[in-house]
């Protein structure tokens, strides 16, 4: 059985007005892993959030194994291509 409450539909509003998204559920992690697990309940309460603009770059997201406590660590890797001397040069004119 799922819940929500009134800070997830708060959180999902504020992420939708203004244009971010949440990486659970997407990329490699496309079930939407748990990430918090107590003696009462599992849930998705940690997550990362970002702008459309930089999914071209995320290479995966995982919810990660580990059980330090009743989270789970949240991974996101990004990966950026290095720019040549001109095209940095020309991005600082450009910012």
């Amino acid at each position: 059985m799922f819940r929500n409450n009134s800070f997830g539909r708060a959180l999902v509003v504020c992420c939708c007005s203004h244009d971010m998204h949440m990486l659970n559920g997407r990329f490699d992690d496309v079930i939407g892993e748990f990430t918090c697990i107590s003696t009462t309940c599992a849930s998705i309460v940690d997550y990362i959030i970002s702008s459309e603009s930089l999914f071209p770059y995320i290479e995966h997201f995982f919810v990660l194994d580990i059980d330090e406590s009743d989270h789970f660590t949240i991974q996101c890797m990004l990966q950026f291509s290095k720019l040549s001397d001109v095209q940095h040069n020309q991005a600082d004119v450009t910012v």
